[in-house]
């Protein structure tokens, strides 16, 4: 689902879900370039997605496994080293870039 705000120019926020196939750099795509991602799986795998930089929600370890924002559309998740992409349902939140 994308939502588009009259408020703000431009700016769309997608939410979705995604099943986790175990593999690594899987793009999920949301239809436009994020500035920020997060995703909710549980309180171990949850993260957030930022321009260089992925953490875990509670934002006590970076995740180096190679997840992140896809340069033009969505973000990319592994499931080596991040456990991203797990056999499981994950729930996103993506804001559009500028």
């Amino acid at each position: 689902m994308v939502l588009n705000n009259p408020r703000v120019s431009k700016r769309r926020i997608a939410t979705g879900t995604y099943r986790g196939d175990t593999t690594d750099d899987r793009q999920i795509l949301v239809g436009f370039k994020c500035a920020l991602v997060i995703l909710v799986y549980s309180a171990a795998r949850s993260a957030i997605m930022l321009p260089g930089k992925v953490v875990t929600i509670d934002m006590v370890t970076e995740l180096v496994g190679g997840s992140g924002l896809h340069a033009t559309d969505g973000f990319t998740v592994y499931n080596t080293g991040d456990d991203l992409n797990l056999a499981v349902d994950y729930y996103y939140l993506a804001t559009e870039a500028d």
